[in-house]
């Protein structure tokens, strides 16, 4: 038996509501994934601290959960989810949430990017914070087992040239999804009156 749809009704718990929006069953992939990663890592001898491999690990799945919410709300706001009456849930038509009521468009939109933005600080502060607390001159390393010098092998130029070649991915990802948005519509509208 196919699992049912999510409703308001069969789940009153904010947190469950949420929490069974970002799509677990999906999200096993990526734990799968990083647990390879950590693990060839580990196997190729190179050293895997243990709470920076868990947040990694976490923050993955943080990631993976954020772009499954914000999928769902771009597909409701460009309306394939809408018209996709021969969905095979919980597999085609995204997670239901914002059709069936469960969440509302606002609602998924500002739960996707509050994932996203999580990630994005776990992120600075595993790139920053890590080099910060191991910094020997800080001499917080001891509460690791011993000062590690972590000098910062990178120049300026390269953090530059990183920062304007991620704003460029980022505008042509925008630029992609705008013109994918154009050519949808239409074919939704078109499929509509088909209908």
């Amino acid at each position: 038996m196919p699992p049912a749809e999510p409703t308001l009704a069969a789940l009153p718990n904010p947190v469950l509501r949420y929490f069974l929006a970002t799509r677990p069953p999906f999200l096993s992939v990526t734990l799968v994934s990083a647990l390879i990663g950590l693990a060839t890592a580990y196997g190729s001898g190179i050293p895997v601290h243990p709470v920076a491999a868990i947040v990694t690990v976490a923050f993955a799945l943080v990631a993976h959960a954020g772009i499954n919410v914000l999928n769902d709300y771009y597909d409701a706001l460009n309306g394939t989810d809408a018209i996709n009456t021969e969905r095979v849930f919980p597999f085609t038509g995204g997670s239901r949430f914002i059709q069936n009521g469960v969440l509302s468009m606002r609602e998924t939109a500002i739960f996707g990017v509050t994932l996203v933005v999580l990630v994005i600080l776990a992120g600075i502060a595993l790139g920053s914070g890590l080099f910060l607390f191991l910094q020997s001159s800080l001499g917080l390393g001891q509460l690791v087992g011993g000062d590690i010098d972590v000098g910062l092998p990178i120049e300026a130029a390269q953090v530059l040239a990183i920062f304007i070649a991620t704003g460029v991915i980022v505008a042509i990802a925008v630029a992609t999804e705008t013109i994918a948005e154009s050519i949808i519509k239409p074919t939704a509208a078109l499929r509509r009156g088909m209908d």
